[in-house]
């Protein structure tokens, strides 16, 4: 069934609910009810894990356009700040869409991505009018 998202750290995939003030963050209203949201896992073993050790990875999206970023994975033992997570990604895409759905640029927005790594969604959200600072 469904779960408050977050309280049940043990459930590794499926549906939970979110609370009304993420939902609004998420979704721009402020409906009285959580909306749902899916959760999944994602395993990083080959072949999954070469993407992270490939010198480069591309990122198309529909509002923001195409993204490149160079990768450094292994060089002298880095294993943060190095390559793009797929979890980025996902992330960079659910703001590439929300932003899309703005009838104009976001006037004023500012957002803060902390553990940013590469900044792929700091990237997305930048070209989608929102001044970021990315730790």
């Amino acid at each position: 069934g469904l779960h408050q998202c977050g309280v049940q750290p043990e459930i590794l995939g499926g549906d939970c609910v979110v609370p009304p003030f993420a939902c609004a963050l998420a979704t721009g209203t402020t409906r009285g009810e959580g909306c749902h949201m899916s959760t999944a896992l994602v395993a990083y073993e080959p072949p999954a894990f070469t993407t992270l050790t490939s010198p480069t990875r591309s990122f198309a999206f529909h509002h923001a356009g195409s993204v490149t970023i160079s990768q450094g994975w292994g060089e002298d033992g880095a294993r943060t700040g190095a390559a793009v997570w797929d979890a980025s990604f996902v992330l960079a895409d659910y703001i590439d869409r929300l932003l899309g759905r703005q009838r104009a640029p976001p006037e004023g927005w500012v957002g803060l991505e902390l553990g940013a790594g590469l900044g792929l969604a700091s990237i997305a959200a930048t070209r989608g009018g929102v001044s970021m600072l990315a730790t």
